[in-house]
């Protein structure tokens, strides 16, 4: 056998040593990276910090490895969420540690709170007028903060309802037409619409009554918005805080599709009746929203 030489040895150690050397650095990560609990740690410890709570008082939601982004996503809340609190802490935690982005917790917009109780609330004249009643100052004295905040594209959606509640919401005197008045002069106005089928009638019902004085024009009238019969009915039942039984659900879902066929494919999303709250006169014209549309109802009712 050939021997080989000892500069030949010295080479191939050489070699041998350089490839060990390729082949480490190439399985070693360029970062140490941190295990889940010393990432815990770190999310932890900062949310402490921001959430103003002591560690016994907050729960991790979330902390999981995102295989696509190369981090760590983390949801933090409060065991007991402070009343005037919207969110959290959430963000993202590279393997190292370091914190990407991050929301920090955000305290809830009167706007937003608003907005919530709006939904729950009956939208009958009466109890609109004590949500009135119960939001009006504090809607008067905003900051400039909280109106920038609602000028943002992101929150315009919180300003109709902040705008109805600014309006002159009234009760009805005796001057005024009872409220079974008031829709039949609405149901007499819809169906004196052009196209209009007498037999729809039976697949509208009101979502919306209020009575208010607009803007400028100094005489009250009963504002009435009708939804598909049974979606106008869903919406009473979820607004007066009733539990909606599976069946009922069920019933409802039935009658909502019912209605949709009845209008051929092309239901309104509602439609919006102005009547003077004296005379019974037709304010303007009955408007018909129709999709595509993401116009809250709200807009219309604060037309002057």
């Amino acid at each position: 056998m050939k021997q080989i030489s000892t500069r030949n040895r010295i080479s191939l150690r050489m070699i041998c040593c350089l490839t060990a050397v390729c082949i480490f650095f190439s399985l070693t990560p360029a970062y140490a990276e941190l295990g889940r609990a010393e990432i815990q740690e770190i999310v932890l410890s900062r949310a402490e910090e921001v959430m103003s709570c002591p560690r016994d008082g907050l729960v991790l939601e979330y902390l999981t490895f995102n295989e696509e982004t190369g981090a760590w996503h983390f949801e933090v809340s409060w065991k007991i969420r402070p009343e005037d609190m919207r969110s959290g802490f959430s963000g993202d935690v590279d393997p190292e540690g370091h914190f990407l982005h991050v929301s920090e917790p955000r305290r809830e917009h009167p706007a937003e709170n608003l907005n919530r109780e709006y939904k729950l609330t009956p939208h009958t004249h009466d109890a609109l007028y004590r949500l009135r009643e119960k939001w009006l100052s504090l809607l008067q004295s905003l900051s400039e903060e909280d109106n920038a905040y609602l000028a943002d594209p992101n929150n315009t959606y919180l300003v109709p309802v902040r705008d109805l509640m600014l309006q002159e919401l009234v009760l009805p005197d005796e001057t005024f037409l009872s409220q079974k008045e008031a829709e039949s002069a609405a149901i007499r106005a819809i169906e004196a619409v052009d196209g209009w089928k007498k037999e729809l009638t039976a697949h509208i019902g009101l979502d919306l009554d209020v009575t208010h004085i607009p803007a400028g024009s100094g005489r009250p009238v009963w504002d009435l918005v009708y939804d598909l019969a049974g979606d106008a009915e869903f919406h009473r039942l979820c607004r007066s805080g009733a539990a909606v039984s599976d069946r009922e659900f069920d019933r409802l879902d039935r009658q909502s599709d019912q209605d949709r066929e009845a209008f051929g494919g092309s239901a309104p999303l509602y439609i919006f009746v102005r009547i003077d709250a004296r005379t019974g006169e037709l304010i303007g014209d009955v408007h018909f929203e129709m999709a595509p549309s993401d116009r809250r109802m709200e807009e219309l009712l604060i037309m002057p």
